[in-house]
């Protein structure tokens, strides 16, 4: 048998599996689907039935992260898929459930979901519960009888976190929407604002010497770190500390004996900031949220010249969430006031080194829990 006939018989007997096979978490609530379906056809029950398939229940952290709707959901989509029975909408359950005053993140009561399900005409009911072991969830759903509450059939998986997270994404809230911790790594762009060209004489030299002061409107790149808190759900505490290290150079120094030499350098300074603010969130869509707020910034320059003041600032931050726990963001702020660093090393005090201009721009990638 030749080579291209062995790859052709191969390609003809794994495509079909190929094409048929499953994600893990798909495969494994189908095979749960399989049992109830088949225990229940095996007892020569109705066809088609009305059936109800409630949010599994589970522990407070798992219901928060909507861990329970999630194996229901995929559940209830492969149920579908085998056509033994018609489920009741999502919508119209959850209307029973407010209609009774119950929980809809999963009902822990049987006999509650009971009187939901004969309020919903179901003939049918899928129950079920999620433990969270290790890193893996254990899944344990039954199909009753709505009308006399007899369990018609049980059925068991164990489902890996990690990969129920990336196929669940479109259901679970990975991230809490209060007490929420943000830890974010920003790349801040500022500028330097225009100052004029500032010449003293001093008595330094026999004639005098000059001493001449030309600052440089230069970007200023300070890196930092910052951490977010959410109390509750729309609104946010933000603090942030941002460092230049050694800048670029900021301007030119030039001093000069009349008639002997003249010397010019240049000089660079450097910032570090304090920020904090308090703000609101909002949701643009499923993955791009906004934050503004406002708050306060303290500045210190250190280097060619000293000085520190603080500012109120305003601020707005757009964010994409490619997934729930990672977001990049851009970033706009506004300081209100600004103040001069003046230089010491060389000369006098009264020199304006450098000045921050009022806006500017940065970038973050942040990681929440």
């Amino acid at each position: 048998m030749n080579l291209a006939r062995i790859i052709s018989l191969s390609i003809f007997f794994l495509f079909p599996s190929v094409l048929s096979a499953q994600p893990e978490i798909t495969a494994k609530l189908g095979k749960v689907a399989a049992t109830l379906t088949a225990a229940y056809n095996g007892a020569g029950g109705a066809v088609k039935p009305r059936t109800a398939v409630f949010t599994f229940s589970s522990s407070k952290e798992l219901e928060k992260q909507r861990v329970g709707f999630a194996v229901s959901e995929i559940l209830s989509h492969q149920l579908t898929k085998g056509g033994a029975f018609q489920l009741v909408e999502r919508a119209e359950l959850t209307r029973v459930l407010q209609e009774l005053k119950l929980n809809l993140s999963g009902v822990t009561d049987q006999g509650d979901a009971l009187k939901a399900g004969q309020l919903a005409s179901a003939e049918l009911l899928v129950l079920g519960s999620v433990e969270k072991l290790g890193k893996t969830y254990h899944v344990n759903a039954r199909l009753v009888k709505a009308d006399s509450g007899e369990i018609l059939a049980t059925a068991y998986a164990e489902l890996p976190i990690s990969a129920f997270e990336a196929e669940a994404a479109d259901y679970v809230v990975l991230v809490p929407k209060t007490q929420t911790i943000g830890i974010y790594f920003i790349y801040s762009r500022r500028a330097t604002a225009a100052l004029d060209t500032q010449t003293k004489t001093s008595d330094s030299c026999a004639v005098g010497c000059i001493t001449t002061v030309t600052p440089e409107q230069t970007p200023l790149w300070a890196p930092g770190i910052g951490l977010s808190y959410t109390p509750f759900e729309k609104w946010t505490f933000d603090a942030a500390y941002l460092s230049s290290g050694a800048s670029g150079k900021t301007g030119t120094v030039e001093l000069t004996d009349p008639g002997n030499w003249t010397n010019t350098y240049k000089y660079d300074q450097r910032v570090s900031m304090v920020r904090l603010l308090a703000g609101r969130n909002f949701n643009l869509s499923s993955k791009l949220s906004c934050f503004l707020a406002a708050g306060g910034t303290s500045v210190q320059f250190s280097g060619e010249g000293d000085g520190n003041y603080f500012t109120p600032t305003l601020f707005a931050r757009t964010e994409f969430h490619p997934q729930q726990r990672f977001a990049v963001s851009l970033s706009a702020g506004y300081d209100l006031t600004t103040e001069a660093a003046r230089g010491s090393d060389y000369a006098s005090s009264s020199f304006k080194i450098v000045r921050l201009q009022n806006l500017y721009v940065e970038s973050s990638v942040a990681i929440y829990f």
